[in-house]
């Protein structure tokens, strides 16, 4: 009898579950964006730019597959304004942007993005 209470305990816990597997993070909706920009230098650095219009509520912007360094979130002027990371699955970090009256700027630098086939 125990064994059963036990089994249907398991199995309500997996049911319940919600499935993860291969999704990004997400805590609020995504951010409606003006422009992506990706910059690829001679020496393969490469920089990624979102302009993120302003919005009322609370907004998600994800970040292109990498390890992502040097991340900046200002409003047009310059001004860093008030945000969240969160980590993602497969290497993405959603960068939650809290309401402004100003368009967004999230910037950031990309590694592990690009591979090099047969030194092409």
């Amino acid at each position: 009898m125990l064994k059963k209470i036990v089994a249907l305990i398991v199995i309500s816990v997996i049911c319940s579950m919600p499935q993860v597997f291969a999704q990004q993070i997400s805590i609020a909706p995504p951010a409606e964006q003006i422009s992506v920009s990706i910059t690829i230098s001679s020496e393969g650095d490469i920089q990624v730019v979102h302009l993120v219009k302003k919005s009322n509520n609370v907004k998600q912007v994800d970040t292109i597959s990498g390890t992502v360094t040097n991340l900046k979130v200002s409003d047009v002027n310059g001004n860093e304004v008030q945000h969240a990371v969160i980590g993602g699955i497969g290497g993405n970090l959603g960068v939650t942007i809290f309401p402004t009256d100003e368009n967004i700027i999230v910037e950031y630098d990309l590694s592990d993005a690009l591979f090099l086939d047969e030194n092409v």
